[in-house]
């Protein structure tokens, strides 16, 4: 019976590649340091190689690079139909189906790849690899971002793959890696064109800002370090759109019930910026600030009912794993449209 193999590779310098590249890209880095088959240390091997089929080679040549490059090859009868081979299951799990451009070089290269596809339009990764950001798309409802978020979290190809592989997510405004200190943001994109005369909403964003901190929703400390040490533009256009993005937040990913207050807050800050005139003094200050729109906004609602109204903690804990924080949005759940989400 007659077979066929197949190859995927994950690569430093590539990403993700599969199919007939898997030789062209990863041949061109080996040629380019080694020259065709000759290596210095295994002078041995040149013959041996030489009289095994090109995936062999291959795979073995992929053992000596320390790592920059893994190669797989599925090898199936010729006649298993492509929906039904495992090399397909691969590419799905990779999400690489469907990829038939030539692979070219990502500079710098970062082990990042080894979890999907750099520069994915909802989970990508920022700071050196060293920062997983999420990008749910935008609605006018606070609760449905929320749930998007925890999607991209719990439930993206990339995250689930990470997770699987033991590693653990946190928020926060600031990380201590290896060799760095990192400020971890929580952006919020606001539906108002940048190129206008934004500063009222951004005023009151500010405001709201450092109450949250001074509540310790966002977290205090990391905040105020994030604050202080870290060169951060509070506003910017947001990508290449023609919208404020606001990005003095520290990360609200901590929890749940601080992404929903926070995106909410933000939302009803910049809709009507005259209601926030000053640092609010006390959490119960703040609450009836949400009170105000209760009646207008389901967001604002579901902050005083869900949140307000039960007493729940609001205090940040950047110390647990996000995993065991999002499993479940029971808690805000139960109240309101998303379809009619605000009359502001």
């Amino acid at each position: 019976m007659s077979s066929r193999v197949r190859l995927v590779a994950i690569s430093n310098t590539y990403g993700i590649v599969k199919g007939p590249n898997v030789k062209r890209c990863f041949m061109s880095e080996w040629v380019a340091k080694w020259g065709k088959l000759v290596i210095p240390a295994y002078p041995g091997m040149v013959e041996l190689l030489q009289k095994e089929p090109l995936w062999r080679r291959l795979i073995w040549m992929a053992s000596k690079t320390g790592g920059a490059w893994k190669i797989t090859a599925y090898r199936e009868p010729r006649h298993t139909k492509y929906k039904k081979s495992r090399y397909l299951m691969k590419a799905k799990e990779l999400g690489i189906e469907g990829r038939k451009c030539r692979p070219k070089k990502m500079k710098p290269p970062h082990k990042r790849y080894e979890f999907g596809l750099p520069g994915a339009a909802d989970v990508a990764f920022d700071h050196n690899g060293d920062v997983l950001e999420v990008k749910p798309a935008p609605s006018k409802c606070a609760f449905r971002v929320v749930r998007r978020i925890k999607k991209l979290l719990l439930e993206h190809q990339t995250t689930t793959r990470m997770l699987s592989q033991g590693l653990r997510f946190r928020a926060g405004g600031r990380v201590t890696t290896a060799t760095r200190n990192l400020g971890l943001g929580g952006h919020i994109h606001i539906d108002i064109p940048f190129d206008k005369d934004w500063q009222p909403q951004f005023n009151a964003l500010h405001l709201i800002r450092q109450s949250l901190e001074d509540f310790d929703i966002l977290p205090q400390k990391d905040s105020k370090y994030r604050n202080q040490y870290q060169h951060i533009d509070p506003v910017r256009k947001a990508n290449d759109a023609n919208r404020l993005e606001y990005r003095s937040m520290c990360s609200w990913l901590h929890s749940p019930v601080a992404a929903q207050l926070c995106l909410t807050a933000g939302k009803l800050a910049a809709a009507q910026p005259s209601s926030v005139v000053k640092v609010f003094d006390s959490v119960a200050e703040l609450r009836e600030w949400f009170e105000k729109f209760k009646t207008k906004d389901w967001d604002a609602a579901r902050v005083v009912e869900k949140i307000f109204e039960p007493r729940l903690k609001l205090e940040a804990r950047i110390d647990v794993d996000l995993e065991d924080r999002w499993k479940s949005l029971k808690r805000l759940g139960g109240i309101g449209s998303d379809e009619a989400s605000s009359a502001l």
